[in-house]
């Protein structure tokens, strides 16, 4: 009976709320949705990161609270309270949630709650087990105002929203820290989000059923807020200009996670010399073998835009970092750029990057599909309070997987970092997500494309080797060929320096041949042109002008990179790489003394426990979370 009067319920609901704004959608074309971001502003004291602007309820005159979110996570979005700043939450430091923007739901006329006694939720995906986060949040739905086109303002009506009181982050140390943004929700399989007595929106899936979008999808490319590279987020569709070359195409995980394989990850160098005195670096795997199973090669893998990292597997951060001019801080779990190493700009100048292969669905003949992630990317800031003066850092952390999560079990997580240099885009409506190369800070302009329901794939705006172009990187051979694209590497495949080895190559060996015959032919004619000449002022005759300007050009063959867009052509190196050290800790800013975890070897200890995934919640009256 109860089950009865709670599906009326929604059929009612949806007639009063859907009814105006489904007679409107009749009347216009459905189309795709693009989320505006904050252009002025960037956040994050581990980016800096861009972020999306939207309104929240109907305070503040009707106009609703401004809130700046981390698109990510699926049904509800995560929205930072006004009691976020209360000093019984965050002590008398500096409120990093203020400045992002809070939310009123007391102030809101249209905010509707205590409707479940189940908590809110603080992460999704497995974010909140990865960033050990604690705190207080509870469940309503509100009206959310978004600007598209930064002028027209679309209210959405009722969307499920988690209200967070109380959220904080501890670090290895035990040292905790508030967390500064909410996230944007990017939809969900289904349209809205069922509670025991109310339901509540997701946005996409408002946009969906109102006939404002083709389809409940998403298209995400994060940007780089250091190289000026905007972000696109599109519901309904996405931004073709984000995506570049070959597109992998897979079924949706754990939880409706963005679940793949990860088979390898190496360095690369996209054209010219390799920086890094070890040349067999460019084809090592640097994944543990240990860690995979014989018959299913490959770790799991989770990409969750809600975690700012890289959580790999120990022994592969120290890899990589092995080859690097990077410190380790095991209070913060993360490495420090050492910024005085001479190699800290020789590898951050050159066109190098992390090769990130990830196993192909389909059959074994299905080549695998690589991303490639500049080093330039994972140049990023910390700054207070999680230090005492802004200090650059390289974004992987040792990380040991709970076998109990949101994500799934024994998952390891590419974060935000990770989606600098991606493409993801999602089809709810198929269970697919999709994975490409993004492009870099020359990205062309945009082209929003609508995704169709039906949709398994999605279409590039060009090939892989458009990448090139787009982080202003090229070969040049001669005046004829200077534009000549060069072709990245394959996966796998070590880079040669530009001009190959010793020896001349074949182009010069055939420019030295073709110079002998034609200078034998030019000094034998020049011969010729002195007898007449002096014939000719014999008889005293006057010598005809002759064009001493002659000029001949054999082509070697030679090549030179040339790097645009900031960059310098690459140096030699002294020496070997950088190694890992300990950082003074001296330089950490630290406010308490709590419990110490050590970063050591291959584990990574702490408390563990329990975490009720999104399927086990749904038992409990929430469908799908």
């Amino acid at each position: 009976m109860r089950r009865l009067v709670s599906t009326l319920y929604f059929q009612v609901f949806l007639s009063l709320n859907l009814a105006p704004v489904l007679s409107n959608a009749q009347n216009t074309v459905s189309a795709p949705f693009a989320v505006p971001w904050n252009t002025t502003t960037t956040f994050g004291t581990d980016g800096p990161w861009q972020a999306a602007s939207i309104w929240i309820g109907t305070g503040n005159d009707g106009n609703g609270n401004q809130v700046n979110l981390y698109p990510g996570g699926f049904f509800q979005s995560i929205i930072n309270s006004v009691a976020m700043c209360a000093e019984t939450n965050n002590g008398p430091r500096v409120c990093l949630s203020g400045e992002a923007g809070l939310y009123d739901p007391s102030d809101s006329e249209t905010a509707v709650q205590n409707f479940t006694a189940q908590p809110g939720s603080l992460g999704q995906w497995g974010s909140d087990t990865a960033l050990n986060l604690t705190g207080q949040a509870f469940d309503i739905y509100d009206t959310v105002s978004i600007f598209s086109n930064a002028q027209d303002r679309v209210r959405l009506n009722n969307i499920s929203l988690s209200v967070v009181d109380a959220s904080n982050f501890t670090l290895p140390s035990g040292i905790s820290y508030p967390t500064e943004l909410g996230s944007l929700s990017l939809g969900a399989p289904q349209l809205w989000q069922n509670y025991t007595e109310a339901q509540g929106w997701t946005i996409p899936g408002w946009l969906r059923k109102t006939g404002a979008t083709p389809s409940n999808s998403f298209g995400l490319h994060y940007g780089s807020a250091s190289l000026s590279l905007t972000a696109s987020l599109v519901f309904g569709g996405y931004d073709q200009s984000r995506v570049l070359g070959p597109v992998g195409t897979f079924d949706t995980g754990f939880n409706d996670s963005m679940s793949l394989t990860l088979l390898s990850i190496s360095f690369g160098v996209a054209t010219g010399p390799s920086p890094f005195p070890n040349t067999t670096l460019l084809s090592t795997n640097l994944l543990p073998q240990d860690q995979q199973s014989p018959t299913t090669p490959g770790i799991s893998t989770v990409l969750n835009p809600l975690i700012p990292y890289l959580l790999l597997h120990p022994t592969t951060c120290t890899a990589i970092a092995a080859a690097l001019p990077l410190t380790y801080s095991s209070s913060l779990a993360l490495y420090l750029w050492n910024t005085t190493s001479p190699t800290y700009h020789s590898i951050l100048t050159t066109p190098t990057y992390l090769n990130f292969t990830f196993q192909s669905p389909g059959p074994s003949s299905t080549p695998p599909l690589s991303i490639l992630l500049p080093l330039p990317l994972l140049n990023l800031t910390l700054t207070p309070p999680l230090v005492k003066t802004p200090a650059p850092y390289f974004p992987c952390r040792p990380f040991a997987p709970p076998s109990v999560s949101e994500a799934g079990p024994n998952a390891y997580f590419l974060g935000r970092a990770f989606f600098q240099a991606a493409f993801v885009g999602m089809n709810w409506e198929q269970g697919k997500f999709f994975l490409a190369q993004a492009p870099g800070p020359n990205a062309g302009a945009s082209q929003i494309v609508p995704l169709d329901p039906e949709a398994t794939t999605v279409a590039a705006a060009s090939g892989i080797e458009a990448w090139m172009g787009s982080w202003g990187w090229k070969e040049e051979t001669n005046q004829t060929n200077a534009s000549a694209p060069t072709s990245v590497p394959a996966p796998g495949k070590t880079s040669s320096p530009a001009g190959g080895g010793g020896g001349l190559s074949n182009g010069a060996k055939a420019g030295a041949a073709v110079g002998s015959v034609l200078g034998a032919a030019i000094l034998l004619f020049s011969i010729y042109r002195v007898v007449v000449f002096w014939r000719g002022r014999g008889r005293g005759g006057k010598g005809q002008g002759e064009d001493e300007r002659d000029v001949f050009e054999a082509d070697e063959g030679r090549k030179r990179v040339v790097v645009e867009a900031g960059w310098v052509d690459p140096r030699e190196l002294g020496g070997g790489g950088g190694g890992v050290h300990e950082v003074d800790e001296a330089g950490i800013y630290e406010v308490g003394s709590r419990e110490r975890y050590e970063v050591d070897g291959g584990k990574v200890e702490g408390e563990g426990g329990n975490v009720l995934s999104a399927r086990e919640r749904n038992t409990n009256g929430i469908a799908g979370y």
